[in-house]
């Protein structure tokens, strides 16, 4: 997203666990051909190994396309859509089976998959309370399944060792959520529901959000700060920059912003936003919900927006809250979000979603962790 952002010591924006994910590309099927290499931890290659593809958010166990490696670990698939997907790698060095689940968009290199040896996950699912959830799990993007037993203990036989999210189906009836569950994940995974936009502690390029649905990016803004007088923009994306590690909300990291600015500007203001789309200008359909919820401390109002098209007019609805200087957990609803710039009411806008957005208008710090969706439906 080309929005303006001035990386500079007055106006410092640091990021973790995210990414500018520009060409992921929307729908249909684009003919596009991937090619790249399959190999083991130690970087020979994997012949062979059996390559599935499946779109990222499918439940579905099986592939639209696959295909097998060469003797040279290479592979190739053609005909693909031109949407996120998630590759499925199953091969064996030797005896020994390795397996990988990767991440793949439109129009960007996979560079080598790295297969490593299968084991067995052992993880168990626990609600607010820690007390056990009983249910069936399906892999989004891998089709697996598995099911907990009443202590809510589900071992993971067959799933890659990789960060990948579950759609969970309680069996007392109650309603299906969605689960992330990381790579490392081995004791407890709490059942929350909602989906996590960030908690700023991922390894991939990603957010949690974007691996489901295929787009996500955080992108940043600014004018009138103390190095930009004129208001003029400066395009950058923002990609990677780092984050802040001693200030964090129940985990290791989290999303630092500060802005500060010159003499009084009419054009004067800062801005951090998450790009819900899988292209830039792509919506999503935000009608479903029910709450935003994040946690923030620091100085200053925050505007929180939520960016629609109304009526094919980009409009902002916003609700200003004010941090202190400790950890507050801010919980928004619906008709918190007023129209800024002309819009009539976000229900009427909401089934266009592109962005969330925090803006700032004078000089402010905060820090933003947790950020998290509850929704009736996955954007």
């Amino acid at each position: 997203m080309n929005i303006a952002f001035l990386p500079t010591l007055a106006a410092l924006l640091f990021l973790a666990g995210c990414g500018s994910d520009r060409n992921v590309g929307g729908g249909g099927f684009g003919g596009e051909t991937i090619s790249g290499r399959v190999v083991d931890g130690s970087g020979q290659p994997v012949p062979g190994a059996a390559v599935r593809a499946r779109l990222a958010r499918s439940l579905d166990g099986r592939p639209f396309a696959e295909t097998s490696a060469d003797a040279s670990g290479h592979y190739t698939l053609d005909e693909l859509p031109a949407a996120t997907l998630q590759l499925e790698i199953s091969g064996k060095i030797g005896g020994d089976s390795v397996q990988a689940l990767a991440n793949r968009d439109p129009d960007r290199p996979t560079g080598d998959i790295v297969a490593r040896s299968a084991s067995s996950r052992r993880v168990r699912i626990v609600d607010g309370a820690g007390l056990p959830v009983a249910a069936a799990l399906q892999a989004y993007g891998l089709g697996a399944v598995a099911s907990t037993d009443d202590s809510g203990v589900a071992r993971l036989a067959g799933w890659p060792v990789s960060d990948l999210w579950a759609r969970v189906s309680p069996r007392d009836g109650s309603a299906p959520f969605d689960l992330f569950v990381p790579a490392s994940a081995s004791g407890d995974l709490v059942a929350a529901g909602g989906w996590t936009i960030d908690d700023f502690e991922g390894t991939t390029t990603k957010t949690r959000l974007g691996l489901l649905i295929g787009g996500g990016w955080w992108y940043a803004a600014s004018a009138g700060t103390l190095s930009d007088p004129t208001g003029a923009h400066v395009s950058q994306d923002i990609f990677g920059q780092g984050y802040d590690s001693t200030q964090a909300h129940g985990g290791r990291a989290s999303l630092r912003v500060k802005f500060a600015f010159s003499a009084p500007n009419a054009s004067r203001y800062g801005l951090v936003g998450f790009h819900l789309g899988v292209v830039d200008g792509a919506v999503v359909d935000l009608s479903g919900l029910d709450s935003l919820v994040l946690w923030l401390k620091g100085n200053g109002p925050v505007r929180v927006d939520l960016i629609a098209r109304e009526q094919g007019v980009k409009r902002v609805y916003g609700k200003f809250v004010t941090p202190g200087a400790d950890w507050t957990r801010v919980a928004l609803v619906p008709t918190d979000f007023a129209p800024i710039d002309g819009g009539t009411s976000w229900a009427s806008a909401a089934t266009q979603t592109l962005y969330v957005q925090f803006s700032v208008f004078d000089d402010t710090e905060f820090w933003l962790d947790d950020l998290r969706l509850f929704a009736k439906h996955l954007p």
